[in-house]
């Protein structure tokens, strides 16, 4: 007869399946996104983007950099960056 595992194998098995699906979903997200070498490059292309004189292509939110913790490039964001 198949006996169920202990509660703490279960939840350790769940927190791991749930931090490998973290970190897909941030190779995935970072694999999706334009990298810039330097950030001073992201920043430019930001600013290119809201300052677009076709209204259409125009961001219509401000655009942040920040530096990405899976390829160590930088990224373009519209959320707002954590002091």
């Amino acid at each position: 007869m198949n006996e169920l595992p202990e509660p703490s194998l279960l939840r350790a098995s769940l927190k791991q399946l749930e931090a490998e699906r973290s970190w897909a979903r941030a190779v995935k997200n970072c694999q999706a996104k334009k990298a810039y070498r330097l950030e001073v490059h992201a920043k430019a292309h930001a600013l290119q983007l809201m300052n677009n004189p076709r209204k259409r292509l125009r961001a219509e939110v401000p655009i942040y950099t920040y530096k990405c913790p899976m390829c160590g490039m930088y990224h373009l964001t519209k959320k707002t960056p954590k002091p």
